[in-house]
């Protein structure tokens, strides 16, 4: 047995071994001979517990033959041996209880005592077992187990701070490890803001070495201006734990660049800063400040309404114009365009804007504005916006033309066409009437001429059948004027209908060209066109229309002197189709051009020259074309002739 000294002094040896060790296995080998001093042991070990896999023999003390010592070098978790240690209970026992195939062995037959001590964390679990064998006839003693246990207790202790340490050491190295190829630069500095720790980053980027930035205090990288915006910077890290702060720098080099500073507090001696260079960005987002200032400066000095909406319908900016003219629904900004412009709860169904992202093309429309302001009636024109890089449509830019005082002119004269047709219509009466009363006149006259001219009653010398053949042309283009006057008439009195159906413009072109092609010919006049290849059919009255065009190119013919081309051409649009007609002559006299459709007007040239037909062809031409919604109008310039231009809209108004 032990004596009461000898136990102190043998727990107080171990204890210092122990403390002193940084090496589990070192510190067995070296525990192993104190404890093999105690009479009742003659070899010891330590195991190191795994959940799953059961224990691993680490070091171990005393004689063990090698073929025992190869067999219990390891015990899987579903062992015996594996299962004793699980359950977390100090064992003595007799080796035959747990030798299992070892039991035959002469070294275990020769043993008394196996002891067994789980080694637990505070939390129970056990992590390691104290293992020691025995071949004293009488076995342990209680004063041995004490010494055993106290021995256990100790080397637990051992491996948890080992473990702790090894664990503090992965994390260190793994921190270094982080701050060295981190790609921001980070500078941990000390309360002073002395840099007492920087990784490669930090050096690349301001261009020193780190031992020369260790030699540094922070604020010797600052320049002058923004000392005491930092030295804030860093009295607000030390006092509440973090700041985010962007100033400038300045490199080794001497160049001035932006730094991003994200601070916090380890400890009241050390202080970690992230840094990221941020010049780039902020040079871009100074230009984009300046791009933005620029386009508002564009947007508040175009004087018509400027909208920016969204994919969504949604406003994102607009020119003051708008905010003046909508007055009542500001701010405008964040709306739906619908809610802020039309006081809609959804999008109009003939909305162009929509048109617009659908179509990816300008879309034009005439919309009303609100009840109550000033500005009635908008002409819209919307513009897509697109990715440059997919293409997709991301909004529209609308711009807003105020026409309330257009539209009332237009009222206006919609009043004054009215009254003046209404007046027409009478006049119209009245020619509609005289030339019935002519009509049947002529018509005898036409008749007899060509009975004469038949020799029905007797033969007519030459001269009388020249004078005959002259009263009959004659005749016969007073009865055409008399059928002009009826269509003109009809027009003028509302009667006229038209017979609406789908004709290639092209086509029927070609139809008439044939049919006056010798007539040209016979006056030395060639007629040349300009076509697209490809031009849609429209609904036309295909009668009127190429009655229309057919009088245009006519009257260009007259025009024409001999040895001078008339040139065609024709444009199509989304919106209409632009017709025009060029003769060669040597135009028309400035002072006629306003009268030069109206009925029975007689038109000159510059030379004097009358062209055949003038009083009504063009008068007919201007009455059939804005039967189609179209327009007509002449251009003329001396010595270049004049050219007839009519437009009309792809649907018929």
């Amino acid at each position: 047995m032990l004596n009461r000294e000898k136990m102190l002094a043998l727990q107080r040896d171990i204890a210092i071994e122990l403390g002193a060790s940084s090496n589990l296995e070192t510190a067995f080998h070296s525990l192993s001979k104190h404890i093999l001093s105690l009479e009742d042991i003659d070899v010891t070990a330590i195991y190191l517990r795994s959940k799953n896999e059961g224990s691993n023999l680490i070091a171990y003390g005393g004689d063990v033959p090698e073929d025992i010592l190869k067999n219990i070098q390891h015990y899987p978790a579903d062992s015996l041996q594996a299962k004793i240690v699980e359950e977390g209970k100090i064992r003595y026992m007799p080796p035959e209880e747990i030798a299992g195939t070892l039991q035959d062995k002469q070294y275990f037959k020769e043993m008394k005592t196996i002891g067994i001590i789980p080694i637990k964390k505070e939390d129970g679990e056990v992590i390691a077992s104290f293992v020691v064998f025995s071949f004293t006839q009488e076995g342990i003693a209680e004063d041995t187990k004490i010494v055993l246990e106290s021995i256990a207790s100790q080397i637990g202790n051992l491996i948890l701070r080992l473990s702790s340490e090894n664990t503090l050491k992965k994390s260190e190295s793994k921190f270094k490890n982080y701050i060295n190829n981190a790609p921001d630069g980070i500078f941990v500095a000390d309360e002073n803001g002395n840099y007492i720790e920087v990784n490669t980053a930090a050096c690349e980027t301001t261009g020193y070495s780190q031992e020369e930035l260790l030699s540094m205090n922070l604020i010797y990288l600052i320049p002058p201006e923004d000392h005491e915006k930092v030295t804030e910077a860093f009295r607000t890290v030390v006092k509440k734990g973090f700041v985010d702060a962007e100033f400038h720098f300045i490199k080794k080099d001497g160049s001035r660049r932006w730094w991003r500073v994200t601070s916090t507090k380890l400890s009241d001696t050390r202080y970690l800063g992230f840094t990221k260079d941020t010049t780039e960005s902020k040079l871009m987002e100074e230009e984009l400040i300046e791009s933005k200032l620029f386009l508002n400066s564009i947007i508040e000095s175009i004087n018509d309404g400027v909208s920016i909406l969204d994919a969504d319908l949604n406003i994102i900016r607009v020119n003051n114009t708008m905010n003046k003219w909508f007055a009542r629904n500001t701010p405008l900004e964040g709306k739906k365009c619908y809610e802020a412009y039309h006081d809609r709860d959804s999008p109009c169904k003939t909305c162009p804007i929509m048109r617009c992202m659908e179509t990816g093309e300008t879309e034009r429309n005439i919309v009303q504005g609100l009840p109550d302001s000033e500005a009635q009636w908008f002409e819209l024109l919307g513009y897509p916006l697109k990715d440059p890089t997919t293409g997709e449509i991301t909004g529209v830019v609308e711009f807003v033309n105020d026409i309330t005082d257009h539209k009332l002119a237009e009222e206006e004269l919609a009043e004054a066409r009215l009254h003046a047709r209404e007046v027409s219509k009478t006049n119209s009466e009245l020619k509609v009437n005289l030339s019935r009363e002519l009509r049947t006149p002529l018509g005898n006259i036409i008749g007899f001429s060509q009975i004469f001219q038949n020799d029905i009653y007797g033969k007519l010398n030459p001269k009388q059948q020249k004078h005959i053949q002259g009263i009959q042309k004659s005749a016969e283009q007073l009865m055409g004027l008399i059928d002009d006057i009826l269509e003109i008439s009809d027009v003028e009195a509302g009667k006229m209908e038209l017979n609406i159906e789908m004709v290639s413009i092209p086509g029927l072109l070609n139809e008439i060209l044939k049919f006056l092609k010798p007539f040209a010919e016979d006056r030395n006049v060639e007629i040349t066109t300009d076509i697209p290849e490809y031009l849609p059919e429209i609904s036309v009255d295909k009668v009127k229309i190429k009655q229309a065009i057919y009088n245009l190119i006519i009257n260009a013919i007259h025009f024409t002197p001999e040895g001078r081309d008339v040139h065609i051409s024709m444009e199509y649009s989304s919106y209409d189709l632009r017709f025009e007609v060029n003769d060669s002559g040597i135009g028309i006299s400035p002072s006629h051009l306003e009268e030069l459709f109206r009925p029975f007007k007689e038109i000159y040239s510059e030379s004097g020259m009358k062209p055949h037909d003038s009083i009504l062809s063009l008068s007919l031409a201007k009455e059939y074309i804005e039967l189609h919604g179209g327009e007509i109008e002449v251009e003329s310039e001396p010595g270049a002739g004049n050219s007839y231009i009519f437009t009309i809209p792809i649907q018929p108004i």
